[in-house]
């Protein structure tokens, strides 16, 4: 399996899972100890040696200062050294375990199986109105272990008009996950995506596409990507690529800034520290978001990254499709703003709509209008203006409600969003 390029975050979760609830209580010879071993792992791998120095010079400053002194137990001198090291890399940090076995889990069998828990990182995979597909994954783990149900997810979306990949909390992973990913959306050739100077070898390795799918409509779809200050590592690595490679829109906050990719080198009494001896292979893009994190093409609030998105990719489908999709499109986006504005109805405008309609109904139940057709489940509706209502659950069609010359409703329309309408004739 390739390197580790992990974030902090990720990194902390699985350590935290393999570490048992003692602590382990210090004297200054072992904090001497400690900062001294995590100052020389820092100043030997870091792939700036001149930055490396720096660090250690650092710390070996503040424990001749006396900086450390009060902090007694593990996890509190690793808390410190980590914050204290975060300042010169944001993905350096500085970890404590009890445990005697293998501090890089994600490499070992407790790995694949704490990935497996995860679905190894596939959160949600859905369709979305206006045939949007979306996929949210939380990591990125090595195509070794995920690779089948990465696979798997891309499949399903397969038959999508536009894809949302959802990354605002996604922590990282492996360089070859990156990778993987960039191959299903990069079209049917290579493409060299990006490289890794390693400075422990003192060599540059480049990452070249694989297509997966030759010919998969996800090559050509609108593609948006999703970020926030919690997307880092591997992720931001796919980020930064796909934005050097004009692939799709990047919609949302600037990523953390973690763009060194390294490992956990061992320390001194159970201590750890992660350091970065890797840094992006072309001078060109050499170290361009370490520290400062990718901006996206369109910054947004948190938590309007997605109706933005959505309201994006059907803007380029409508500008793009024909007329029948054009409909299904302004169809999707007014439910979409119903939904959004969840808007009610006085107690005496929702009787008006209560009747039986042919073979469907609508009733009223604790202030709110439900929708039946036949013997199915009751549908809550959902008002998108007058006498217009979406339900929940299906977003293929819309209830209308039609009046005569004095008001009085006579009629309950069902338009589909492809173009169709069943009408139903109120019974009196």
């Amino acid at each position: 399996m390739h390197l580790n390029t992990l974030c902090t975050a990720l990194a902390t979760i699985v350590l935290a899972s393999a570490t048992s609830a003692q602590t382990l209580n210090l004297s200054s010879t072992d904090r001497e100890e400690i900062v001294t071993a995590v100052a020389e792992l820092y100043r030997a791998n870091y792939h700036d040696r001149t930055r490396g120095a720096d660090i250690a010079a650092d710390l070996l400053e503040a424990s001749e200062n006396g900086d450390y002194t009060g902090f007694d137990t593990a996890e509190a001198l690793a808390a410190e050294l980590s914050e204290q090291v975060a300042r010169f890399d944001r993905h350096a940090h500085v970890v404590w375990t009890d445990d005697d076995g293998e501090v890089e889990a994600h490499h070992s069998s407790d790995w694949s199986e704490y990935s497996r828990r995860l679905n190894h990182g596939v959160e949600r995979i859905a369709r979305l109105p206006g045939n949007t597909g979306l996929v949210r994954l939380r990591m990125l783990s090595h195509p070794d272990i995920s690779g089948p149900t990465i696979e798997a997810a891309f499949a399903i979306l397969e038959n999508a008009d536009a894809l949302i990949l959802d990354l605002r909390a996604n922590g990282g992973g492996e360089p070859d996950a990156v990778i993987r990913l960039a191959s299903y959306l990069l079209g049917d050739e290579p493409v060299s995506f990006n490289s890794v100077y390693w400075a422990d070898r003192d060599e540059t390795e480049v990452f070249v596409t694989n297509p997966q799918r030759q010919g998969s409509r996800l090559h050509d779809i609108p593609l948006v990507i999703l970020t926030t200050a919690a997307t880092g590592s591997a992720a931001e690595s796919f980020v930064d690529g796909m934005k050097r490679s004009e692939r799709g829109v990047v919609i949302g906050q600037t990523t953390y800034g973690a763009r060194n990719p390294g490992r956990y080198f061992e320390a001194r009494h159970g201590f750890h520290a992660f350091v970065s001896y890797g840094r992006p292979g072309d001078s060109e893009n050499d170290q361009s978001w370490a520290g400062t994190g990718i901006r996206p093409h369109l910054e947004t609030a948190g938590g309007a990254e997605m109706s933005i998105a959505l309201d994006y990719l059907w803007t380029e489908l409508a500008r793009d499709g024909d007329q029948n999709q054009r409909f299904r499109i302004e169809f999707a986006r007014e439910r979409m703003a119903a939904l959004n504005a969840q808007s009610a109805h006085s107690p005496a405008d929702l009787a008006q709509y209560v009747a039986v309609y042919g073979n469907r109904e609508v009733s009223e139940h604790d202030g709110e209008l439900y929708y039946r057709r036949d013997r199915r489940p009751l549908l809550r509706m959902i008002p998108a203006g007058e006498d217009r209502f979406y339900v929940e659950e299906f977003s293929e069609f819309r209830i209308e409600f039609i009046r005569d010359s004095s008001g009085h409703i006579t009629r309950m329309d069902v338009p589909y969003n492809d173009g169709h309408v069943e009408p139903n004739n109120r019974s009196e």
